[in-house]
């Protein structure tokens, strides 16, 4: 829908476009992305990640896998860089000792 308000000189154009379509939008209802799961997959891989919506509230998102990998191994350091680290996490990988006490000796009579 497009309308046009003119002040003076100015004029303004206005152009309303309906979400409800999802047109260009990454946005989607729950009962939407579930009714049309193929078509919000493909969002998914050709503009990128795509958020799902519960009553207006953003719940979660949908990304491609390349995409996920590349967080993951972003967000997990490797074996090397952790052991090179100047803050080595070396306090959890031995376990704390416990106190144990001695029971007696056993009586041979």
């Amino acid at each position: 829908m497009v309308d046009t308000c003119t002040f003076g000189t100015i004029t303004l154009v206005f152009c309303l476009v309906s979400l409800t379509e999802n047109t260009m939008s990454n946005r989607w209802q729950v009962q939407t992305a579930k009714a049309r799961f193929s078509e919000f997959l493909e969002r998914s891989l050709d503009e990128g990640p795509q958020i799902v919506t519960r009553r207006g509230v953003e719940t979660a998102v949908l990304v491609p896998i390349e995409q996920w990998r590349r967080l993951e191994r972003m967000t997990k350091p490797d074996l090397k860089q952790l052991l090179l680290s100047p803050d080595a996490r070396t306090d959890s990988l031995t376990p704390s000792r416990l106190r144990f006490s001695r029971r007696p000796p056993p009586d041979f009579d």
